[in-house]
This record gives C-alpha cells, sequence and structure tokens, in this order.
C-alpha cells in the first residue's frame, strides 16, 4: 500500500495566562519557551541568548518592530536549526532583536526563561494548525 500522507508533527501546547500560548522548543543546550506568534513575519531569538551562546549575528539593514517598540536593530543568523517534537526546523531567514520587553512581561509566567518567537516564517512553511482543544501544534515537515 502506498501511502502518501505526510508526517504530522504534534507540539505540546502551553497555555500563559496572559492569553498567548507557547511551545517548548530545544536550541543551545535545552528545551526552551518559544512564543507562537502568527502576527510576527519572521522567527526570532533574543539577541542577550544568542550572543551568550557563540552564533554570528550581523547587523541588518532593515529593523523591526513588536511590542517593544519599533525601528528596532535585526541581526541576521546563520542557519540557526532547532529541533521540537523530536525534528528539526529551520526559520527562513533566523534572525536575533532585543527581546527584553517581551521577556519582561511574562516574566512571572511559565514562559519567563522565553528564547524566542515562532513566527510566519516557520508556521507557513510547515503547514501549521494550531489545535486549542487538543493543546496542540501540529506541523508537517
Amino acid at each position: 500500500m502506498d501511502d502518501t500522507r505526510k508526517t504530522e508533527v504534534e507540539i505540546q501546547l502551553l497555555f500563559i495566562r496572559t492569553g498567548q500560548i507557547a511551545v517548548e522548543a530545544f536550541l543551545f543546550g535545552g528545551d526552551r519557551p518559544v512564543l507562537i506568534d502568527t502576527g510576527a513575519s519572521r522567527t526570532v531569538f533574543h539577541t542577550e541568548i544568542v550572543k551568550g551562546n557563540g552564533i554570528t549575528m550581523r547587523k541588518s539593514e532593515t529593523t523591526g518592530g513588536g511590542v517593544g517598540g519599533s525601528n528596532l536593530p535585526l541581526y541576521e543568523l546563520d542557519n540557526l536549526v532547532f529541533s521540537m517534537g523530536g525534528y528539526q526546523w529551520l526559520a527562513e531567514k533566523p534572525t536575533a532583536m532585543d527581546l527584553t520587553p517581551v521577556i519582561d512581561a511574562l516574566k512571572y509566567t511559565r514562559c519567563k526563561d522565553l528564547v524566542g518567537v515562532l513566527g510566519a516564517d516557520v508556521l507557513m512553511r510547515y503547514g501549521a494548525i494550531i489545535d486549542y482543544q487538543a493543546s496542540k501544534l501540529i506541523l508537517v515537515p
């Protein structure tokens, strides 16, 4: 029998009391929370975490914005791969920015050790389905 269905990877959602959702991602040697933001065009990681793990950052010509303000410096990263649900995932343009305001807002929640934001580049690339009832993020590698 020819089974042409693609494998679906189910990743447990973390519900934050602020109403946001996150998932655990394995990067920089451990499982760390990454916020899911369907309104973020890119997946970004906190500059301080990236610097502390020896990843080369190059200042981008473009700036970004979000909760922390507008015109924030962005830094391009080389092939930052992270794992979720036992599979490796690649952001289209791995980027770092200062996520201090987001981290500060979540410091009294289960995401106090937030390292990044999972954005539309990864969510769209891997056909994300966010299933609130089953508490799962479903991706197709």
